[in-house]
Order: C-alpha cells, then sequence, then structure tokens
C-alpha cells in the first residue's frame, strides 16, 4: 500500500503575492520602529561621549556661564562649595580660585525674581545665538544616529536577505517586493525606502517635535493608512517607492509562477 503524504498546497494563479493580515503588518512595523529608534537612541549616547559631540558640550558650558551670571545677579542663587559626587549628573558644576562649586537656589528668592531672571537669560543676546547653535549641533547629531540606524536596519539588513527582510518583518511573516516585477525589491526600492524614512519620517519632522512624538506618528499612521487601503494594505511608503509588501506564505517570484 502507497504511503500517503499530506502536505500544504502551495498558492496558485491569483493566489501568488496576497497582501499579508494586517496583524503580520503591526508586528512587522511596531518592531522595525521601535528598534529604529532604540539604535538611534543609543548612537547618540555614544556620540555625547566621543569627540564628536566637543562643539555641543562647548556650547552649553557658555550657555550655563551666561545662566550663573544671571542667577548669581539677580540675587535668586548662591554658590555651594559642598556637594556630592552624584550631583554632577544632574547640576552644572562650576569653578573658580575657591575651587567646584554648584548653584544653589535661595530660600527667600521669590518667583518673580526667579523669572525675571530667566527673562533676562533668554532675552540675553550672546545667550540666544548660542543657543540657536546647540540646537542646530544636537540636530546634527541626532540625524547621524537615526540615519546609521536607519540605513542598518531599512537599506542594509534587506539588501543581504533574499526576501528583503528586516528584522520585523521577518517576525511578521512579511515579504518586501517590486510592484512592477513581482520579484523581491531592488536595491533602488531599498534606497528610495531608506531615503523617505530619513527624510520624511525622520529629519523633517524632528525639526519641530521630539523623537518619542515622531515614533509614535509614525507608527500609528502607517497602520491607519494601510487600515483604510483593505484591499492591499498599502501606505504612501509602499505607493512612493514602488514596492509593495506579500505574505510569506504566498510570495513567490514572476518566475516561480
Amino acid at each position: 500500500m502507497e504511503e500517503t503524504v499530506l502536505s500544504t498546497a502551495e498558492p496558485r494563479g491569483s493566489e501568488y503575492n496576497q497582501k499579508p493580515r494586517f496583524i503580520s503588518f503591526m508586528i512587522a512595523g511596531l518592531i522595525d520602529i521601535f528598534l529604529i529608534f532604540l539604535a538611534s537612541f543609543g548612537i547618540y549616547q555614544i556620540e555625547l561621549n566621543t569627540p564628536i559631540s566637543s562643539q555641543l558640550n562647548t556650547t552649553n558650558a557658555l550657555m550655563a556661564e551666561i545662566e550663573r551670571d544671571y542667577w548669581l545677579e539677580y540675587d535668586v542663587a548662591v554658590k555651594s562649595y559642598e556637594f556630592d559626587e552624584s550631583e554632577r549628573s544632574t547640576k552644572v558644576v562650576y569653578s573658580d580660585d575657591q575651587g567646584e562649586y554648584i548653584l544653589v537656589r535661595k530660600e527667600d528668592a521669590t518667583q518673580e525674581r526667579i523669572n525675571e531672571a530667566i527673562n533676562a537669560v533668554k532675552a540675553n543676546q550672546d545667550y540666544q545665538s548660542l543657543q540657536f547653535n546647540y540646537k542646530l549641533v544636537n540636530y546634527g547629531l541626532k540625524m547621524i544616529a537615526a540615519g546609521s540606524s536607519e540605513f542598518l536596519l531599512v537599506f542594509l539588513v534587506p539588501l543581504l536577505s533574499r526576501k528583503r527582510y528586516t528584522i520585523g518583518r521577518l517576525a511578521g511573516g512579511v515579504v518586501l517586493i517590486s510592484r512592477k516585477r513581482q520579484d523581491k525589491a531592488s536595491v533602488w526600492n531599498l534606497l528610495a525606502r531608506f531615503f523617505w524614512v530619513l527624510l520624511i519620517d525622520t529629519a523633517l519632522p524632528a525639526l519641530v517635535i521630539s523623537e518619542i512624538i515622531i515614533f509614535l506618528i509614525v507608527a500609528a499612521g502607517r497602520l491607519i493608512v494601510r487600515g483604510i487601503d483593505r484591499e492591499h494594505n498599502r501606505c504612501i511608503l509602499d505607493l512612493i517607492t514602488g514596492a509593495i509588501c506579500v505574505s510569506k506564505e504566498t510570495y513567490r517570484p514572476i518566475n516561480e509562477q
């Protein structure tokens, strides 16, 4: 008697390269965005402890000196030469002929006087210039960190994968293919996605909002758009870059169909 072997039928005809389930998109998208955010944060922290951040640190120190001068001038703070070493990580440490010190708010300082000191600092032209330079340099460091993590996770990892997996798409069972060729996404598809994520998803929003808010907006936005486009589950990124996501179970290159 011949042995009967049960197997899962392969997709045929119109069942090739079908859209993944929405939950697959959700898993893939959230994992990828979270990993990019985590990697960017890690690289940024490394930058802060290397010579690349020297200009940022110098600018920050000059701003702190201006703040110190006004706090002392408006008599809302005093020098304290006795402080715990743990306070070095939370407060600015200054130095003069008598040694290192921190500023401590005076107990009798009124809120009105403190506000006057703060407004005087903000009105100082040198402080405004330093603050602008600080934001500019800090933005550049963050973009280097974000660009490095996105190049690795959005472009390089998929480029080395036959099914163009990112870590998130691998977990969600989602394959990225070229919409026209019905085969794995090309290098140009991947480059287009990388530059979209870097410029549109990251660089432009980072000019006005924080990284955590960007993370939430991008994640929610893509899922909402995919939910609206129920026929293909495509977001704007897919339409612009000429690539679509398909289910791993139904993926077949055009030459195998």
